[in-house]
């Protein structure tokens, strides 16, 4: 399973409303939400204590993919049964006047679920390391979720309505950014014949490890 296409963003909100009705559709008919991750920053606080006492806090933070800016923050702290919910709150111009009026969709993950951080972690810096600005995830909902009720409109900040989360989907994929199209995957979108060469040992990317393979015998 591949991740979709990027798709061109643009800063479309409607400034009289808080809520991105167009957004809020989108989300809530489709039964997954597909998301490029931004930033992720990891807080450990050790304690000098006896014994000592460690704690930690994961922030993420990242941008639907959609043709909208819609913000996304994703925590751990769901102590339901189950993987995670989701929601949505205003920022309201807490941090500056620029900030005003922004739409997050708010995902929360199980507290207890590590291998959730762990696997989201390394798909992150595994795409850093590759050379690119961010990584995609995608979790899986059921249609109709997320629609915003009348009462809910009224309200300004936050919303009180709560979706589950069932699935997710992380990439993890160890694959150099100057690859030729030709040699990648030939499921991937990306993956061309054009420019192919006859014979790939004439192409000095692929026979390097070979090469050195031949001088060690």
């Amino acid at each position: 399973m591949k991740p979709i296409k990027d798709t061109k963003l643009t800063d479309q909100r409607d400034t009289s409303s808080p809520w991105d009705e167009s957004a809020i559709e989108f989300i809530s008919s489709s039964h997954e939400i597909n998301a490029w991750i931004t930033s992720i920053t990891k807080t450990d606080l050790i304690k000098d204590t006896n014994p000592f006492k460690s704690s930690s806090t994961l922030e993420i933070y990242g941008v639907l993919k959609y043709t909208k800016i819609v913000f996304i923050n994703i925590d751990f702290q769901f102590s339901g049964c189950g993987i995670g919910d989701f929601s949505y709150f205003i920022n309201g111009g807490v941090l500056s006047e620029n900030d005003d009026n922004l739409m997050i969709l708010s995902i929360s993950l199980n507290q207890h679920a590590d291998f959730l951080i762990n696997n989201i972690i390394k798909s992150h810096k595994t795409a850093l390391d590759m050379g690119k600005t961010c990584s995609d995830i995608r979790f899986f909902k059921n249609p109709g979720d997320g629609e915003i009720t009348h009462a809910e409109r009224l309200n300004k900040y936050t919303r009180e309505s709560r979706y589950p989360i069932t699935g997710l989907v992380t990439w993890d994929t160890l694959e150099s950014p100057n690859l030729a199209r030709w040699a990648r995957p030939y499921v991937d979108t990306a993956f061309s014949m054009e420019n192919a060469p006859t014979n790939p040992f004439q192409q000095p990317e692929l026979t390097l490890q070979e090469e050195s393979l031949v001088r060690r015998r």
